[in-house]
């Protein structure tokens, strides 16, 4: 069993990557780094069975694998990036646990 998550975003996956259509089209427990404040940090968001197509938008589940480092950095309303091989989407912040940053990632 998972634990709850850690963050809710609303998870927009990009049309084109760098003028090229992005090829990803994520689904399931979705794994790819998350940027934030220009660092890198491991992260799993929770797409659903459905693919998710390019320019769709979804309010997902999120989990980071070192939550102690990323919590802090969290803010309602706070934009945060996605990156496969290149920026693939953005996600805005509208939930975070409380006290998130004791619990352990999936």
């Amino acid at each position: 069993m998972k634990s709850p998550a850690q963050a809710v975003i609303d998870f927009t996956l990009w049309r084109t990557r760098e003028g090229h259509p992005t090829q990803v089209q994520p689904r399931g427990i979705f794994s790819c780094p998350a940027v934030i404040d220009e660092a890198y940090h491991d992260c799993r968001l929770e797409i659903g069975d459905i693919p998710m197509k390019p320019g769709e938008q979804r309010r997902v589940q999120a989990w980071f694998l070192y939550p102690a480092d990323v919590l802090p950095k969290l803010s309602i309303g706070k934009v945060v990036h996605f990156w496969t091989a290149g920026m693939i989407g953005e996600g805005v912040i509208v939930d975070i646990a409380p006290q998130a940053d004791q619990l352990t990632p999936m």
